[in-house]
């Protein structure tokens, strides 16, 4: 009986930490929406979208502002990673494209914002990821 709890527990265990290694996507929808994939439920209890803006600099490139709020009690961290891609949908490389660690107080609402690498650029892809958990750059 106790070798079955305790492996009732391991394997508990193992599925929290694997579901929990994921990343929330939200993807532009090119109308100024977007979509969203959420694998981790508890990270979007720390950090979901509720709202984008979209714009252009006087050049045409295209900027994003997304408001991200916490439903959380106590003060909480997570990363985030803008990605961009031209209207054929081929991915825009940058240097500046890093994961970037946030904190968010209890029911706050913060905004992250990103400006694309080049005018070709027309959409984009935020990828949200639990700052406990790893994450690798191609998550």
């Amino acid at each position: 009986m106790t070798t079955r709890v305790l492996a009732s527990h391991a394997v508990a265990a193992l599925l929290i930490s694997v579901g929990c290694n994921t990343t929330n996507t939200y993807t532009s929808n090119g109308n100024g929406g977007y979509t969203s994939v959420v694998t981790n439920g508890w990270l979007a209890y720390k950090a979901t979208v509720d709202n984008v803006r979209e714009g252009k600099l006087d050049d045409g490139t295209m900027k994003v502002q997304v408001d991200v709020r916490s439903d959380q009690l106590n003060p909480q961290r997570f990363n985030y990673l803008f990605e961009w891609y031209d209207a054929q949908g081929m991915k825009i490389d940058s240097a500046t494209a890093t994961w970037q660690n946030r904190f968010i107080k209890p029911q706050e609402t913060i905004t992250l914002s990103a400006v694309a690498p080049t005018r070709t650029c027309s959409r984009w892809v935020l990828k949200l990821s639990d700052e406990k958990q790893p994450f690798t750059p191609n998550n």
